[in-house]
């Protein structure tokens, strides 16, 4: 049996739990089924198709959206800004940086050679073939999205949707890779840098930049600010090889003649 009792997405008990109440014990949980069965409904509202709806007719899935500015208060720049919000927000609070250092691919640094010797391994800390996934998840849902959006609204065949949408920004659309986000939390690494398998992970890289460093005395922060600076460089490494691949350039727009 089918119900068309029609409310949002938070119950009173869900508004009383969010605002400080203890409310009920398993709350968070009805909540997140709750948005699970919200987004399988946005999902489905992508796969139709608007010409196949019955009376009254709609023309675009922007139609569905009229009463937001008056029942909400709430312009439709602003809904889009709360729904990028919370894109943002669920593919970014969940990385976690510990696992990304311990997933790194380990350089032992091989003694029994010199460092002077042009066979002995340099480069990087991090392989660029190292997933940094997590780390782009913000940037293609924004990108994807833009692309399933602009099929919509224009033609899905025309030829001013690129296969490749590219995105340029003057921040970083993840998770910053901070001091105390990389540092584990189960190794000590207040005095100096002794652990060994962060040890093995810069040999690699100081054998590019410093081959005679004792990586045992390395300081915690040059350590770990070694550690933010490969992870960076590896996703920009990615973002590089997805413009290079992108089929419409990104030359800035030029005003007219007139």
């Amino acid at each position: 049996m089918t119900s068309d009792k029609r409310q949002g997405l938070l119950t009173d008990t869900d508004k009383q739990w969010l605002s400080g109440d203890h409310g009920r014990y398993d709350q968070k949980h009805a909540l997140t089924i709750a948005i699970a069965e919200l987004m399988d409904d946005i999902k489905f509202l992508f796969d139709q198709d608007l010409d196949e709806i019955s009376q009254p007719s709609t023309d675009s899935l922007s139609d569905l959206f009229t009463r937001v500015d008056s029942h909400t208060d709430m312009d439709r720049e602003e809904c889009a800004q709360y729904l990028i919000a919370l894109a943002y927000i669920i593919t970014n609070e969940p990385i976690d940086y510990t696992d990304i250092v311990e997933d790194m691919m380990l350089h032992p640094r091989d003694e029994s050679t010199s460092p002077n010797d042009p066979d002995r391994g340099v480069g990087s800390a991090m392989n660029p073939s190292q997933s940094v996934d997590e780390l782009l998840q913000f940037r293609r849902a924004l990108t994807d999205g833009i692309k399933i959006g602009k099929s919509r609204v224009e033609s899905p065949d025309t030829d001013t949707i690129p296969d490749i949408i590219l995105v340029d920004t003057n921040t970083e659309l993840y998770k910053e890779p901070t001091h105390d986000r990389l540092k584990p939390d189960d190794k000590n690494l207040d005095e100096g840098f002794d652990t060994n398998d962060w040890r093995d992970a810069l040999a690699k890289w100081l054998d590019a930049q410093s081959p005679r460093t004792d990586s045992s005395t390395i300081s915690q922060q040059t350590a770990l600010d070694m550690m933010a600076e490969e992870i960076q460089l590896n996703v920009l490494y990615h973002l590089s090889q997805r413009r290079i691949h992108s089929d419409q350039s990104t030359t800035p727009s030029e005003l007219p003649y007139f």
